[in-house]
């Protein structure tokens, strides 16, 4: 298995052997582990992909960029159902998704973690998590009790 440009991020469904990868060039690739080939590749960002969160079961993913943008994909269509811009186009670094009520949180550049309303398609809040300039690079939330630990360089 080859990547056009450097993979950034994975997430791999055992059972069905399949991946999904985020690439540098700011696509997705769709991968089949058993044939080891890429099946398609998803374009929409305009900077590196960062991370993402995979609903298998409903094929459909969360992808956050450089570019500031989080991006709702459909899987099985090959569509990006919605773009999300965080404030100021700061790039997004990591992300949790509560697939089960449609939120995510995603981890920022600046500092700040947004509460997003993917039903909604909005910003459902801004938390200020560290100062700024200390990029949230990584973050855990336990939806069920609606905190988040996150990591930064400060």
């Amino acid at each position: 298995l080859k990547a056009p440009g450097p993979v950034r991020c994975l997430a791999v469904d055992w059972n069905s052997s399949n991946a999904l990868s985020g690439s540098g060039d700011g696509s997705l690739i769709i991968w089949d582990l058993y044939r080891s080939v890429a099946v398609h590749q998803l374009f929409g960002h305009n900077d590196a992909v960062w991370c993402l969160a995979v609903d298998w079961g409903e094929s459909r993913a969360l992808s956050g960029s450089g570019d500031g943008t989080l991006k709702l994909w459909d899987l099985e269509q090959r569509l990006c159902l919605q773009t999300l811009s965080t404030a100021n186009l700061n790039p997004v670094w990591c992300l949790s998704v509560d697939w089960a009520n449609w939120k995510a949180l995603s981890g920022s550049d600046d500092g700040s973690l947004q509460l997003w309303d993917l039903d909604g398609a909005a910003c459902a809040g801004t938390f200020r998590a560290h100062g700024a300039g200390d990029a949230i690079r990584c973050m855990s939330a336990d939806w069920s009790e609606m905190r988040a630990v996150t990591g930064s360089r400060d």
